[in-house]
């Protein structure tokens, strides 16, 4: 599952063992709380930070660094 931070990633508490959350951040807003969340529920977690960042806690992301990190994710399991 792949989500900005915020109230939608709680769903990751119906997600499998091992499966994965990866979630956006502001870098104004940098709380661990799905990331506990996903220790708790064996749950693997990855968060990246958005490229653009403003106060009011929008961001824009640079989605190719996460296509990225996918696609070597999806290699290594090959």
């Amino acid at each position: 599952m792949v989500g900005f931070h915020g109230a939608g990633n709680s769903n990751c508490a119906y997600m499998g063992k091992n499966s994965l959350l990866i979630e956006i951040f502001n870098k104004y807003y940098p709380h661990p709380h799905f990331e506990l969340f996903c220790k708790v529920l064996k749950i693997r977690y990855k968060s990246f930070f958005c490229e653009q960042n403003f106060q009011d806690l929008n961001g824009v992301c640079d989605i190719s660094e996460i296509t990225k990190y996918l696609k070597k994710l999806r290699n290594f399991r090959s």
